[in-house]
């Protein structure tokens, strides 16, 4: 009985642990490789989801799907970083949404967006 609980309790802490990722998730990703038009990221608040949504459109892996994740955020800065899983190096243009949960940056934070280890560009929180 007692490595029951302890399989289920390490589970759980697991789930509860904070990486990251951690608040970050991409609710929308569309591929736009037939046209380029680099649109400037933009960040609005949820306040019923106490988020901040960022979208944006510009140049990311040729992934099937990109994954993101934002650096602790030091001197009211932090970075949102977009990573995919592709071994050739190809690039296309994508137009992405990403929700960021609010405990993970703050009101007049700088915010870096980066794809690639390049900075695509930055906006401030509102």
């Amino acid at each position: 009985m007692i490595l029951s609980f302890t399989a289920c309790n390490k589970r759980q802490h697991q789930q509860d642990q904070f990486t990251l990722e951690s608040g970050i998730k991409i609710v929308s990703e569309e591929n736009k490789c037939n046209t380029y038009e680099k649109i400037k990221p933009e960040i609005l608040m949820l306040k019923k989801e106490k988020a901040y949504l960022v979208s944006l459109t510009d140049v990311f892996s040729c992934s099937k799907h990109e994954s993101a994740y934002l650096t602790l955020n030091t001197f009211k800065k932090s970075s949102l970083i977009f990573y995919g899983k592709n071994s050739d190096g190809c690039e296309c243009v994508k137009s992405l949404k990403v929700k960021i949960d609010s405990k993970r940056i703050d009101s007049g934070d700088v915010l870096y967006i980066l794809s690639n280890r390049e900075v695509i560009d930055h906006v401030i929180v509102p």
